[in-house]
């Protein structure tokens, strides 16, 4: 078993959970999950479920024993509950790392929000040696890894009625593509994703960009006017600076673009050199033989050469990644309206 771990460790799984993997714990964990299940699946939420399940039963990967005894009596459905709203809580308050004594107070507030039984302290005990959700860091302590906090925020979100999940789903989309929460709902649950944000978030993009049946030079000149205030470039790099929304300095204009082609699967971010080659061509055509050069968007439409480096580029400043978008849009929208009419086609025809 080991032996085809480690094959599948060099041929596919460090560069899968890179950043999982360089930790001993968490390490040890994949091997748990492994031998539990006899692979580590692709997708991300079905091994964090796989995880935590095998951490739950507190198997021995390499004994085949049990290992560890819990404190707290809940099974493994209410344990999970708990913990989701206690990485809730903290994920709304942006805390990886806290005091025991805040640790004990998030878990107080998740115990009586669910009207759960159990001791404060027996449940940290559990958190921190039955599961390992939780690891010691000095005074303090901390989530083993940052994507097991979001993936149960996903799973809280999941359990919640259609009205709180549409309201979490608009407070925690990060258009900075910064975390995995909307990523490991969508692996989870598509439609709600799709229905909730994508959908009605593309639209109103588009809407604002001026696209109406395709994506025209116009409506792309407008697309970058509208995501981004200045680029700053050298021989190497562009640097492009966002409009920051005034409702929310976290919500960036039209970030929604990346974030369905991203989790949708429909666009790969270019080779570096790639936009090395870009970076070069821009810089030239702006700036000449000096080293930095920067100037707003508002003024592209002054450099036409400049803007037709951007729209032609296969990068995420071209023509062809916002009409990847738009088409996608126009699936997911054709997809939902579908399957509400086909599904009522089916028991208007049962009867």
């Amino acid at each position: 078993m080991k032996d085809k771990f480690l094959r599948e460790l060099d041929e596919r799984l460090y560069e899968e959970h890179q950043s999982f993997l360089s930790n001993p714990l968490l390490l040890s964990i994949m091997l748990l999950t492994y031998h539990q299940n006899a692979e580590v699946p692709s997708k991300l939420s079905v091994f964090y479920s796989q995880a935590y399940e095998a951490l739950f039963q507190k198997h021995d990967a390499t004994k085949g024993a049990y290992s560890r005894s819990r404190s707290t009596s809940l099974d493994i459905l209410d344990f999970s509950k708990v913990f989701s709203l206690f990485s809730l809580l903290t994920y709304d308050n942006r805390i990886f790392r806290m005091s025991k004594v805040d640790c004990l107070e998030f878990i107080e507030e998740s115990k009586k929000r669910l009207g759960a039984d159990f001791d404060r302290q027996d449940f940290l005990s559990d958190l921190l040696g039955a599961t390992c959700m939780l690891v010691e860091d000095g005074l303090q302590v901390a989530y083993s890894h940052r994507s097991f906090q979001e993936y149960f925020v996903s799973l809280y979100i999941l359990g919640e009625s259609l009205e709180v999940q549409t309201k979490l789903i608009d407070r925690f989309w990060e258009p900075t593509g910064s975390d995995s929460v909307i990523a490991l709902l969508y692996e989870q649950n598509p439609a709600l994703v799709e229905r909730v944000l994508l959908i009605p978030y593309l639209e109103k993009a588009f809407r604002d960009i001026g696209v109406v049946s395709k994506v025209t030079h116009k409506s792309h000149f407008e697309f970058l006017r509208k995501s981004y205030e200045m680029v700053q470039a050298n021989k190497n790099e562009l640097s492009f600076m966002f409009h920051m929304d005034d409702s929310s300095k976290r919500r960036i204009a039209l970030g929604i673009i990346g974030t369905a082609v991203t989790i949708c699967g429909r666009w790969s971010k270019a080779p570096s050199e790639v936009y090395r080659a870009l970076s070069d061509a821009v810089f030239k055509e702006l700036n000449g033989e000096g080293d930095y050069f920067s100037f707003r968007f508002s003024n592209l439409r002054e450099k036409p050469k400049v803007l037709k480096l951007l729209r032609d580029s296969e990068t995420s400043y071209g023509i062809n990644y916002l009409t990847t978008a738009f088409n996608l849009y126009k699936e997911l929208k054709e997809k939902h309206s579908n399957h509400a009419k086909s599904l009522f086609d089916l028991l208007d025809g049962s009867k």
